[in-house]
């Protein structure tokens, strides 16, 4: 885990180096700008030396704009903004980028690395188990196993389909005890796993990124599929319900008509305009007519809604 810092900046290292390129280009370009123009009349610009200190005193956040506004108001608006948009906000911002993408790709392949403290208690258990004689060095039992007379002497001939056992290991190294066997083929199966896990690019922040945007995407496409399959089955339900009201209202396939509301409660008894009488406080009637429009043409009363 102490490892990861190191780790990072050198797996970094080509892109950072490609940045640093195109960071120095800008930011000395500023500063013989800079020269240029507020070098004559004030000394933090005298020179290219303390130009380029003073342009990297204002990326850290300390500048005196208003002795660069004295000298030429206009360049001085333009210089200054303009660095700390593109220097300051762009240029430093893609340079954290870089760095927190690759930590978090070195970060994703030391998952299973032991912890300060682990390692401390291993190293001490590894002493006092040497000292009592429970523990050979690991350096031994490399040497046994690397040893191909060794193995051709006690294991014989190891195919390839054939797994090392812990008998194997003693049997190279005599002196090895079985748990020391053991623990040491379980570490080396588990390191084997997690070479061949490493080889998998692991996803990193840029690529997490654009996974998320692309699934925000596919979900406002379903959301708007959705809205228009509903839209539609409510449209084909109020079809139904309208053919379903036809037929039960006795149409006739062969004519035409709408349908007319009355509203009770503020009329007097008379006729309505379809030859319908009706009474006042009587509740809503419906009346039908024949869309041709002849006085004669009414059907009178078809039903009353209760």
């Amino acid at each position: 885990r102490l490892a990861l810092v190191t780790r990072t900046l050198t797996t970094a290292f080509v892109d950072l180096a490609h940045f640093l390129i195109v960071f120095l280009t800008i930011f000395l370009t500023y500063a013989v700008a800079a020269v240029q123009v507020f070098g004559p009349q004030l000394k933090a610009f005298h020179d290219f030396t303390s130009s380029v200190f003073t342009c990297f005193e204002i990326l850290m956040g300390e500048f005196a704009f208003e002795d660069m506004l004295l000298v030429n108001r206009g360049f001085a608006w333009v210089w200054f903004w303009s660095f700390e948009c593109l220097v300051f906000l762009v240029m430093l911002n893609m340079l954290l980028a870089i760095i927190m993408d690759t930590y978090g790709e070195v970060k994703s392949k030391s998952q299973d690395a032991v912890t300060l403290w682990e390692q401390g208690s291993t190293m001490i258990r590894r002493h006092r188990e040497t000292k009592v004689g429970q523990r050979v060095e690991l350096s031994d039992i490399h040497s046994a196993v690397a040893s191909d007379d060794v193995w051709k002497r006690e294991v014989g001939d190891l195919s390839e389909d054939r797994q090392i056992s812990v008998e194997d290991i003693m049997a190279c190294c005599e002196k090895c005890p079985q748990t020391q066997a053991a623990r040491c083929l379980d570490r080396a199966k588990a390191y084997v796993e997690a070479q061949q896990s490493s080889n998998q690019r692991p996803l990193g922040t840029s690529d997490a990124a654009r996974l998320i945007l692309a699934l925000d995407q596919r979900l406002s496409h379903l959301m708007h599929a959705s809205g228009a399959m509903l839209f539609a089955l409510q449209r084909h339900e109020s079809s139904n319900m309208n053919g379903q009201f036809r037929k039960e209202s006795g149409f006739s396939g062969s004519e035409e008509h709408d349908v007319v509301m009355g509203h009770d409660g503020r009329h007097t008894n008379g006729m309505n305009g379809n030859g319908a009488q009706r009474t006042n406080g009587a509740p809503p009637m419906l009346a039908l007519r024949d869309v041709n429009g002849d006085s004669g043409g009414g059907v009178g009363l078809a039903g009353q809604l209760s």
